[in-house]
């Protein structure tokens, strides 16, 4: 015989409340309410077994308490597992909060139409797009359309795009004066040369810094290309480039890594012979032969931010700054200052 389900009525009798409250409790309209009230009605739903109905409850606040997150791709927890995993983990640890659950997007599309049409579809109230790249369709669709959004780490050019990031600019400027502190003046940043946010202000800092200090030699431009992926091939990169530098700003932890560890393989020296640093600073170059020196920025504070100005902009209460950044912290390792191994 199949159980029948308990209702409102069920706890508002249980409790000695009347239904309405126990709506307004379930329904995140409490605000009336006493907490001692409150608490008693969620211990006496606990106990006998009471489920809010999401659907019910949608109709009847006009909100799922739901919010949605987009990788950038359906790949990306596999692929850059270290950048994702503390964003979702502090998105996940912030949003019982605001009483919000999450739905990840995560399935592959024919086309981004196909996820905007997905993402508003009904199942959540906003979302948090993650790391999009260039002038990204999506996000200016769900924008124009008046869906709340906050983007991680990019922004786009759009008068209702809000938006945590940490300082790009102040966090390249930071690694090349380490750089310059230990005497490099042959430096090459490999930074990505896209439409992104992130690798123009990266980019721009780089190339700033170059004309503040004419006596160094400084390239901005992608890793370059690479037949394989041996030891031997890392270094040969490096001599496509019109210089050949002692000093490494590497976008990339995976990228850093490989190199380190190959140019350590073909009896370079780092960084006697070429300084390194990495962007991000987590295990990959932590835990690298020889340890790395990298550029932290701190995820866990960036997303619970980007958590606390959607809720504030799906309730109307949009945030004071457009942009919310996060200074980035230069952790020293081997790979610049030696004593290693």
């Amino acid at each position: 015989m199949k159980k029948q389900r308990v209702r409102i009525q069920d706890v508002a009798e249980v409790a000695g409340v009347s239904p309405t409250t126990v709506s307004l409790v379930f329904n995140g309209r409490a605000h009336s309410i006493p907490e001692a009230t409150k608490r008693h009605v969620r211990e006496v739903a606990l106990r006998i077994g009471y489920r809010p109905h999401a659907a019910a409850r949608a109709l009847a606040t006009g909100k799922t308490q739901r919010i949605g997150v987009i990788l950038n791709t359906p790949d990306s927890l596999v692929y850059q597992s270290a950048y994702h995993s503390p964003i979702l983990s502090s998105i996940l640890a912030s949003l019982p909060r605001y009483d919000y659950n999450m739905v990840l997007h995560s399935a592959h599309f024919p086309d981004w139409q196909s996820q905007a049409a997905d993402i508003q579809s009904g199942l959540a109230d906003g979302a948090i797009l993650i790391g999009r790249e260039g002038a990204d369709p999506l996000t200016f669709a769900l924008l124009e359309n008046g869906f709340p959004i906050v983007c991680i780490s990019y922004h786009v050019d759009h008068p209702a795009c809000f938006a945590v990031d940490c300082d790009n600019e102040g966090g390249v400027q930071m690694a090349l004066e380490h750089f310059l502190s230990i005497g490099r003046k042959r430096i090459f940043c490999a930074i990505p040369q896209t439409a992104s946010s992130w690798t123009k202000e990266r980019t721009q800092s780089a190339v700033r810094f170059a004309q503040q200090h004419p006596e160094i030699e400084l390239l901005v431009a992608d890793w370059p290309s690479m037949g394989d992926h041996t030891p031997t091939a890392w270094i040969d990169a490096l001599k496509q480039l019109p210089f050949f530098p002692d000093a490494l700003l590497i976008d990339s932890e995976y990228i850093g890594r490989n190199f380190v560890e190959s140019a350590v393989a073909q009896g370079l020296h780092i960084p006697e012979d070429i300084a390194v640093i990495t962007i991000n600073s987590t295990e990959i170059s932590a835990t690298a032969h020889p340890p790395i020196s990298s550029l932290w920025q701190p995820l866990d504070e960036i997303a619970a931010t980007a958590v606390e100005m959607l809720v504030a902009i799906i309730n109307g209460q949009l945030p004071s700054e457009r942009i919310r950044r996060f200074p980035m912290r230069l952790d020293v390792r081997a790979s610049t200052v030696g004593g290693w191994g």
